[in-house]
């Protein structure tokens, strides 16, 4: 890749591969089963069923294996970064950054990726 031409990935973190049930909560809705794809410091992508719009806020539960632990439970805030329908999914694509990433949820998102190679 030539360092002098911009890239067209914005990831700023390293992402790794978490294929779990997720639990995604839009506003004024009850909290609905997901699928993760993957998970950074800096956010998630997930495959659901609805098509939420690009920058609406929400609330992420995940459960993070935790080796010896079992499952560590967090919840996060984040906000839509895109979503688009994937047929070979079988559901829209939706991208989301985290916001405001507590203590505890960064500790447990860092515990996971350094776990995965």
């Amino acid at each position: 890749m030539d360092p002098s031409k911009p890239s067209s990935d914005r990831r700023q973190n390293e992402r790794k591969p978490l294929r779990t049930t997720s639990y995604l909560r839009l506003p004024g809705s009850r909290p609905t089963a997901v699928r993760s794809v993957d998970i950074s410091l800096g956010g998630m992508s997930i495959i659901a069923t609805a098509n939420p719009p690009s920058k609406t806020s929400c609330v992420l539960r995940v459960g993070l294996p935790a080796g010896a632990q079992g499952i560590k439970l967090v919840e996060v805030e984040a906000k839509v970064l895109h979503s688009v329908f994937s047929g070979r999914e079988d559901g829209f694509k939706v991208g989301l950054s985290f916001v405001n990433l507590g203590a505890e949820a960064r500790q447990a998102i860092s515990s996971y990726l350094s776990s995965v190679r």
